[in-house]
């Protein structure tokens, strides 16, 4: 099936569970030991799902999480060590389900457009995430009052 016409593609092909989904962090997620652990676990409790996941985070790396979130996951999942550059600190990656996790990594910083990512449905159909054209679809939905305050806080 074409990556296109990803619309045909029925509940009754995923038997009514949840493959993909996309998360976007908060700071609230980073904020504290007991705030990370059950995100780390919540996306990564059974690969053998073959759960597929987008992840963005648009926040510094802290002390819960000094290689970035990406880091933080791959040491509960991987056989190796991520290790963040720190000069690109903000991340969106694109997770490949099953019993060997495949990812889609990309590093940017404040001002970059935000990447766009695939959402794995299967191993062979995702859908392109425009994650920069969504953000700024949303921003122009925010009342002029409010972007000033949150232009003001960054």
């Amino acid at each position: 099936m074409p990556v296109h016409d990803w619309t045909r593609v029925s509940a009754e092909t995923f038997h009514d569970r949840i493959v993909a989904m996309i998360e976007v962090l908060s700071p609230g997620n980073k904020s504290s030991r007991h705030a990370i652990r059950p995100l780390l676990y919540k996306d990564i409790k059974d690969p053998y799902d073959i759960i597929n996941l987008l992840l963005v985070d648009v926040y510094p790396p802290g002390p819960r999480d000094p290689n970035g979130i990406h880091g933080a996951l791959w040491n509960e999942i991987g056989t190796e060590e991520y290790i963040l550059g720190r000069e690109r600190p903000l991340t969106a990656v694109a997770y490949l389900g099953g019993t060997v996790v495949q990812t889609f990594v990309n590093h940017f910083v404040v001002g970059e457009p935000i990447p766009e990512k695939p959402l794995f449905l299967t191993r062979e159909n995702f859908i392109r995430v425009p994650l920069e054209e969504a953000y700024m679809a949303a921003w122009e939905d925010v009342p002029p009052q409010y972007q000033e305050i949150l232009r003001a806080s960054s």
